[in-house]
């Protein structure tokens, strides 16, 4: 239907690679793109290979996992992979699902682009490699940040930040400042109302009005524009989207920022982190500069990412990464 999906898919057949495609036609999933298991399957059902044959449920497999990503997760439970290939084979009988797969999955992980992790008392977690690997990497880039030490620690002055900023702030507030200002990588989060702009605007105004620090230097990102706009708007610094902070490619469907062209600001602040998701997260810090701190916000139980991972929650869980939590409500006692 695609006129697209179907030029690649004649380019792909009249290819040298026809003979494989012929051999399998399963493997168009991965190489053609916009070619699905359910154009793959019709295809390699009309040339007679088997409803229960190891490349058609390894395929189908595959489709779950890829389902998975799009409901925001990075991994399903053997058995809830088992439940949904039946659901999803419905013309063959439900036993004979469970049996072939538990004949062929075995053999899959580390060899067929899955990957299979199993925690303590828990059911098998299968993922996509790839997913894995996002995983494994963000893991390391953000323990390795996190690991290097300031030379000098800042002690605050709280009486010059009350007349500066003319805020009182509250000890939650002041552990929070304190200790973002002096961690390589660190978060704030709390609940609507809890102070968290407030925070922010408190860091900025040590940075800057007291450490004379460049605001070029500072860049404040947001995973969407309403929320870089807003923060914008509270802060009075100019912010932008991550995608626009990392200089996307659509040509080259890349970030021009990573390892090899790091982002050069001395402050990077992210604001609504919990909607930022695994590919996104691991892109950031790829182009994170060593000597660069990041300072994340966001509320851990609001405004889940769109795509795969819980990134946000995942990294106040772990318990390795300074997490400061502003509790209180600070907020008008309306009664609305």
């Amino acid at each position: 239907r695609d006129p697209g999906v179907a030029r690649r898919l004649v380019q792909k057949l009249e290819s040298p690679h026809v003979r494989e495609i012929q051999k399998n036609p399963y493997q168009l999933t991965q190489e053609c793109r916009g070619i699905g298991f359910q154009t793959a399957d019709r295809i390699a059902l009309s040339l007679g290979w088997p409803p229960l044959g190891e490349e058609r449920l390894k395929a189908m497999w595959r489709l779950l996992l890829q389902n998975a990503l799009s409901t925001g997760d990075c991994y399903r439970t053997t058995e809830q992979l088992l439940e949904a290939a039946r659901d999803l084979l419905k013309d063959q009988a439900a036993e004979a699902v469970t049996a072939a797969l538990t004949r062929f999955m075995p053999s899959w992980p580390n060899r067929h682009g899955f990957t299979v992790t199993q925690p303590a008392g828990e059911d098998a977690h299968w993922s996509l490699t790839t997913v894995h690997r996002w995983e494994e990497r963000l893991a390391m880039q953000i323990l390795r940040h996190s690991g290097q030490k300031r030379q000098t620690p800042r002690v605050i002055d709280w009486a010059w930040m009350t007349r500066t900023a003319q805020v009182s702030y509250a000890v939650a507030q002041q552990a929070a400042i304190a200790g973002a200002l002096n961690a390589p990588f660190s978060v704030i989060t709390g609940g609507p109302g809890t102070g968290k702009t407030t925070t922010l605007r408190g860091i900025l105004t040590w940075l800057v009005d007291h450490d004379g620090i460049d605001p070029e230097t500072i860049a404040l990102a947001a995973p969407t524009a309403r929320a870089a706009k807003r923060m914008e708007e509270v802060t009075g610094y100019a912010a932008t989207t991550l995608h626009r902070l990392l200089e996307w490619s659509p040509q080259k469907r890349q970030f021009t920022h990573d390892e090899a062209n790091p982002l050069t600001a001395r402050w990077i602040i992210v604001d609504e982190t919990s909607m930022v998701d695994l590919p996104l997260a691991t892109a950031f810090w790829r182009a994170v500069h060593p000597t660069t701190q990041v300072i994340w916000l966001g509320d851990e139980h609001q405004l889940p990412s769109v795509g795969p991972g819980s990134v946000l929650k995942d990294v106040i869980a772990s318990g390795r990464i300074p997490a400061w939590r502003l509790a209180h409500n600070v907020r008008s006692q309306s009664g609305i």
